[in-house]
This record gives C-alpha cells, structure tokens and sequence, in this order.
C-alpha cells in the first residue's frame, strides 16, 4: 500500500521531496494518522481503494500502476480525471482531495508555503 501511496503522491505533486523537504516516512504516517480517525467503513476501503489503482493498469498495459513512470500515471490519472463515467471522476476527486488534504497539512509543507498557523479567536 505504502508504494502505491507515494507513486501516487509522486504523480500529483512532482519533486515534493526537493521542493518541501518531506521524506516518504512522513508521508505515511500523515495518512496512517489521517485515516485513523475517518469513520469507520474508509480506513477498510483506503486500502482497497489504493490497491485497486495499483491493478488498474495491468488491463491496458500489463504492469501495476507502481511500476509505470510518472508520464504513464498522469496520463492515466488524467483519464480518470476527465472520463465520461461519473463514477470514475468522483473516485479520482475523492483520492485527489483526500492525497493533497493530507499533503499541505504537514507541518514541513506548511513552512515552505510561508502558512504560519495563528489562533484567530484570541
């Protein structure tokens, strides 16, 4: 699930490792984390769910979605992006907005963008 998770970040924040100093390690503890406390049915479909995008591909190019280069998994998160199936394009907006949700919560990431968290009510 791991290298799944990280080919997909990888995909849709490109050089996150150089441009905000996040290590692997942290990107999966940020979703371990974040997935602990959804409600009940989503940490058991996450897995299945990243599982499922890994096998997708072996239907049209006979390899898993975590042994295809960056160029071959934008375009195939692109197909899904913009497909003519709605169940398609929500499961890819799903994933998008639950991968950079998780992303640009990081405390590295934050920095970086110059985003310093401040109580407003005081």
């Amino acid at each position: 699930m791991e290298r799944v998770l990280i080919k997909l970040i990888d995909t849709m924040v490109p050089d996150y490792r150089e441009v905000f100093g996040i290590t692997e390690d942290e990107i999966i503890n940020a979703f371990n984390e974040f997935i602990r406390f959804m409600p009940a049915p989503v940490p058991k479909l996450f897995p299945l769910l990243l599982k499922f995008f890994n096998i997708y591909p072996l239907f049209f190019r006979f390899r898993r979605l975590e042994d295809l280069s960056r160029q071959e998994r934008q375009r195939i998160l692109e197909k899904w992006a913009y497909s003519k199936l709605y169940v398609k394009r929500a499961i890819f907006s799903t994933l998008k907005t639950f991968f950079l949700l998780v992303f640009y919560s990081n405390e590295n990431v934050e920095k970086k963008l110059g985003f310093e968290r401040k109580c407003l009510l005081s």
